[in-house]
């Protein structure tokens, strides 16, 4: 099997994790969502205020990491636009600076918790890492 399908396979899988957990829920399943939620025990807050719920029950990440991990699914699964790695450099960077804006004016109390903001910088910083992964490897 080819590596660009496997991080396309893996991209799906990405896509699929923030809303599997509250299914299983849903289904009455808790010892399976939760084994399938443990890794984000690890990586994020999961504070209630910032995690979005889904049919009755929360996400296993927060916004902000369900940004991240569909930005990251989505770049792996299309694997474009990829133009090199400058643009790689350039899109971080920006996509960096607007997740401190955002951040910080929250943390600041200017706003209160956007959940729509939250997940867009996460996706916007994510995606070109998982498309130049799938790019390169389709090369």
């Amino acid at each position: 099997m080819r590596v660009a399908t496997l991080l396309r396979t893996f991209g799906v899988l990405l896509l699929l994790w923030p809303v599997v957990p509250p299914l299983l829920h849903l289904a009455k399943l808790h010892e399976l969502a939760d084994t399938i939620a443990y890794p984000w025990s690890l990586t994020c807050h999961r504070i209630p205020d910032r995690t979005l719920s889904i049919f009755g029950s929360l996400m296993p990440m927060c916004s902000r990491c369900m940004g991240i991990d569909t930005g990251f699914g989505l770049g792996l699964l299309v694997g474009a636009p990829y133009k090199g790695p400058k643009w790689l450099w350039v899109w971080l960077a920006v996509a960096t600076a607007l997740m401190l804006i955002e951040i910080q004016t929250q943390d600041m109390g200017l706003h209160p918790i956007w959940h729509s903001t939250r997940a867009l910088s996460g996706f916007l910083l994510a995606y070109p890492v998982g498309a130049a992964l799938t790019a390169i490897a389709d090369r």
